[in-house]
């Protein structure tokens, strides 16, 4: 029997058959175990990148965080002067208006003894308040104005001159003296340079002939002159306001300690006349 040295001995031709597949399955786990290195090579080296512009960027936001810091720092120790100085101009506003508060005070205070309470808005030399006070009634006698019996003793009141110096004008509240004629001589709270005169008289009465007027008024350098010299000679009138100020012309360096208010008739009322208030104004010459 001939035998094929092939079919004797086959192992060569599949041993060069399974070389090639082992070959080509080498090649290709060589290629793509190449692949995939070069793959693994290339994602490293992308998250290196990417790692170091994280750091970069990273480092670029510290050093705006490092700035930012400081500038706070820096608006901190702003705030806090800012806070010192608020709280001293408070302390100096504070005392500020405390001393404008009693500078006002004063000023109104002031103002109401200028204006007093009678709305005319000259201060009265004449008043009790201001020192004024009534030294004599020459040839003048106080009317009985009130009869009371007191412990079974009748008492008689006279008219009390002084009310003329007084601020309050209430009906009955007057200096009212016997007849149409009457003297009332005033010191003044200070010497002044007289410049004007105020007559009052309130309108509440049914009957005002009791009233002031026609008058003069005659100023004294000291309780102890002999010749007063006449400032004025006025007429109140019945139909005009309650209070009526008189301009004294012609005294413009002249000073007086005392005044003399000289009634010369009323309205009509021949039993009495009735002065409600009497005020002098002018310049004070003493400090």
């Amino acid at each position: 029997m001939d035998l094929d040295p092939v079919d004797i001995c086959p192992k060569p031709a599949v041993y060069r058959r399974s070389n090639s597949r082992e070959y080509h399955l080498c090649f290709w786990a060589t290629f793509i175990t190449t692949i995939l290195t070069i793959l693994f090579f290339l994602t490293g080296v992308y998250y290196d990148v990417v790692s170091f512009k994280d750091f970069i960027e990273t480092g670029a936001t510290y050093t705006e965080l490092r700035s930012i810091r400081y500038e706070l720092k820096y608006l901190k120790n702003k705030l806090n002067k800012i806070e010192i100085n608020r709280k001293k101009c408070e302390r100096q506003l504070s005392t500020s208006y405390l001393e404008n508060e009693f500078i006002i005070d004063k000023k109104i205070s002031d103002a109401l003894d200028v204006y007093d309470s009678d709305k005319i808005g000259l201060y009265d030399y004449a008043a009790l308040y201001a020192g004024g006070s009534v030294i004599s009634t020459p040839n003048t006698s106080p009317y009985l104005v009130e009869h009371a019996t007191i412990f079974l003793i009748n008492m008689n009141f006279l008219s009390d001159p002084k009310s003329i110096l007084q601020p309050t004008t209430l009906p009955g509240n007057c200096f009212a003296f016997d007849g149409t004629e009457g003297r009332v001589r005033i010191k003044l709270g200070r010497k002044i340079e007289i410049k004007a005169v105020t007559m009052e008289h309130i309108r509440l009465d049914v009957d005002r002939s009791s009233a002031p007027r026609e008058f003069h008024v005659y100023g004294l350098a000291h309780q102890n002159e002999e010749t007063p010299e006449i400032l004025g000679t006025f007429t109140y009138q019945l139909t005009g306001r309650p209070y009526q100020t008189f301009q004294i012309i012609g005294n413009d360096t002249k000073a007086f300690e005392i005044v003399e208010l000289h009634i010369l008739n009323n309205y009509g009322k021949d039993e009495y006349t009735c002065i409600y208030r009497f005020r002098v104004h002018g310049n004070c010459t003493e400090n």
